[in-house]
This record gives structure tokens, C-alpha cells and sequence, in this order.
């Protein structure tokens, strides 16, 4: 609200439509600056409109509101697989369950996680791994319905080595076997029909990447 006199004034907000307006319609600013309402729909398909006032001026602008459609939550699957390593281990692709939740503000928040074991066997032994991953990154969605976020991503591990080999192994080496990776990710993405696809880059801290896909399909709406 620009021009406002050293006394303030008054602004006014009128709502009409299927919605319910939480806090105080009209609200005092006492200099230039900006005010916000809460204006929650009953439904996605709910329209509705508002008259902001100037009080002092009688000036007033009518604006159109109408649902954030694509706020909620997402399920689904994250894949990243190792085709370099398809041969060594039991085990080189994974999907990982994933969730993406989108705020009515735009606001996205993307979470993933995996664990489990993969073994690899070389000169008649048997090495297993158990592994537990998991990730977070924020971001947000554009008008155009793109998504963009980054964070980061942990992972503990465990080697398994039969005892004899594990016996004649240096401590040095021994304190290799268990331990933790990170790193940061980041991602972008497409809302079309309440699904999202996209593609996650991985960047490990000792350096080169990794790249995933992953298509989550939305099961609530977001609420509150």
C-alpha cells in the first residue's frame, strides 16, 4: 500500500464465495507496506472473489481467487540404477519410495528413502553390503506447473566379510567397512494430470554423479 499518511489508515478486505476468511477483514497499516488475509476454499472447484479498500481514499481493486489445483501430496518411486555395476552385484538398480508434498503457498518438499542389502561374490567369497539411505530437498513450483528443488541425501552402510577375511585385514582397512556417505541433490520436474515426473542429480561428496528418475502420483489433497 503505497502513500500512506503518518497517521495510517485502514484497509478492507471483502470476500465473496464457498471459502471461509480466518482472522479480521479490515486491518490498520500505519505506513507504506503490504498486508495478507487467509482465504481458505472449501474445494479445489470453488471460486471466489475479493474488494480491497482503501479506507482513507475510498480507492478499491477487485481481484479473482481461485484454488491452488495442484497443492498436495504425491507418492511414488524413485529409480537410480548402476548399469556399470549390474555384473559385480546382486542388485543394481533400485526404486525408492518417494514423497513430494506442495504446499497451498507453492512451497514443495521432496523425501525418499531405501534400505536394504546387496551382495557381490568374487574368488569364492561373498561380500554383502546393508545399506540406509534417505533424502530431503525443498523448492517450489512455478505458475507453469515446473518444479525445481535441491537438498541432500545420507546413507549408512555395513560390509559383511566372512570372519577369516575380516581376521586378516589391517584395522585400517577394518574401519572402512562401515560408515556413512553424503552428498547433495538436486531435481526438477512437470505436474501433468496429478502426476509429477522428473529426474534427480546426485553429486557425491568425493566427487561424480549419479541420475535419477522418479514418477509420484497424487493421493491427497493438501489441507490446512
Amino acid at each position: 500500500m503505497p502513500g500512506v499518511r503518518d497517521t495510517g489508515t485502514d484497509i478492507n478486505a471483502a470476500f465473496n464465495g464457498e471459502g471461509s476468511l480466518g482472522g479480521l477483514s479490515t486491518q490498520h497499516i500505519g505506513a507504506a507496506g503490504s498486508l495478507s488475509w487467509d482465504w481458505r476454499f472449501l474445494d479445489e472447484k470453488n471460486s471466489a472473489s475479493i474488494t480491497i479498500t482503501r479506507m482513507d481514499s475510498g480507492a478499491c481493486s477487485r481481484i479473482s481467487l481461485k484454488p491452488n489445483a495442484v497443492a498436495g501430496t504425491y507418492k511414488g518411486n524413485l529409480h537410480v540404477a548402476f548399469p556399470a555395476n549390474a555384473q559385480m552385484l546382486s542388485k543394481s538398480a533400485f526404486d525408492i519410495a518417494s514423497t513430494i508434498v506442495i504446499d497451498d503457498a507453492g512451497g514443495v518438499t521432496f523425501t525418499f528413502a531405501d534400505k536394504g542389502s546387496v551382495s557381490e561374490g568374487a574368488n569364492w567369497v561373498t561380500i554383502s553390503v546393508d545399506y540406509n539411505a534417505k533424502g530431503s530437498m525443498t523448492g517450489s513450483v512455478s505458475e507453469d506447473v515446473k518444479l525445481d528443488f535441491k537438498g541432500g541425501y545420507s546413507s549408512t552402510y555395513k560390509t559383511n566379510l566372512p570372519g577369516n577375511v575380516a581376521a586378516m585385514m589391517p584395522a585400517s582397512q577394518r574401519s572402512l567397512l562401515s560408515g556413512t556417505t553424503s552428498g547433495s541433490s538436486d531435481g526438477t520436474g512437470t505436474i501433468s494430470d496429478n502426476i509429477i515426473t522428473g529426474s534427480v542429480i546426485f553429486n557425491g561428496a568425493q566427487g561424480g554423479t549419479s541420475t535419477g528418475t522418479y514418477k509420484v502420483e497424487k493421493v491427497s489433497e493438501q489441507s490446512g
